[in-house]
């Protein structure tokens, strides 16, 4: 990182994402809607 940032951080931020995308994997247990073109919702 070229701009002072500290190697231990990048890595907890990039652990901390990895933890709130799985949290918000399972929040969202439910099937997901895909996306159908021209569907009114």
């Amino acid at each position: 990182y070229h701009g002072g940032m500290n190697p231990l951080t990048a890595t907890y931020l990039n652990r901390l994402s990895d933890l709130l995308f799985i949290l918000a994997r399972t929040a969202n247990a439910g099937d997901d809607v895909l996306w159908q073109p021209g569907a009114r919702s």
